[in-house]
């Protein structure tokens, strides 16, 4: 096999991703990205004084459409795991909260 790619199965979301931020203490909540753009458009127009000002334009543009990627085949990892005799639960697992919590924790 030549190739093997690596696929999150089901793909996580940002707020997958960020959730997790507000149990470990950090003020954040979960909005849709059109909501959160309008409010650090408006923050960083009143303040100027974000570190994301400089990266402003990228945010404004539309960020989920713009930034996709091609789906990748995963097939031939998922022979090599199946031929190794991993479970289909194991094969089928994503980046979810408990993990996104334990690297915080590392982090914090």
């Amino acid at each position: 096999i030549s190739v093997l790619h690596i696929t999150a199965h089901p793909l996580p979301t940002y707020n997958d991703l960020l959730a997790p931020l507000a149990p470990y203490g950090f003020g954040t909540t979960t909005c849709e990205y059109v909501v959160w753009r309008r409010r650090l458009e408006q923050h960083v127009m009143e303040t100027q004084d974000n570190a994301l000002f400089p990266l402003l334009h990228f945010v404004l543009d539309d960020l989920p459409t713009s930034t996709k990627s091609p789906a990748l085949d995963d097939a031939n990892t998922r022979a090599v795991l199946v031929g190794a005799g991993v479970e289909a639960g194991e094969r089928d697992s994503t980046v979810g909260a408990e993990l996104v919590g334990r690297y915080l924790a590392w982090l914090v």
